[in-house]
């Protein structure tokens, strides 16, 4: 899936949207496995906005996530 290019006023409306949503997806320690990106798939289809919680200390780790 390409990377959303958003705008920092975009990416803001996001966040205020988003902030009182619980997470629907949570990745652990197997990373983004591809179960992990269809359940994040459907989410997102069926709710249009999600937050996805990565567990784990690698701040590197969780960044490449995030790019992906």
């Amino acid at each position: 899936m390409p990377q959303i290019q958003l705008t920092p006023a975009e990416r803001r409306e996001h966040r205020a949207n988003a902030h009182h949503l619980d997470p629907v997806v949570m990745i652990g320690n197997d990373g983004l496995t591809p179960a992990v990106r269809q359940e994040a798939d459907a989410a997102l289809k069926a709710h249009g906005l999600i937050k996805i919680r990565v567990l784990g200390d690698d701040r590197a780790a969780r960044e490449a996530m995030f790019q992906q």
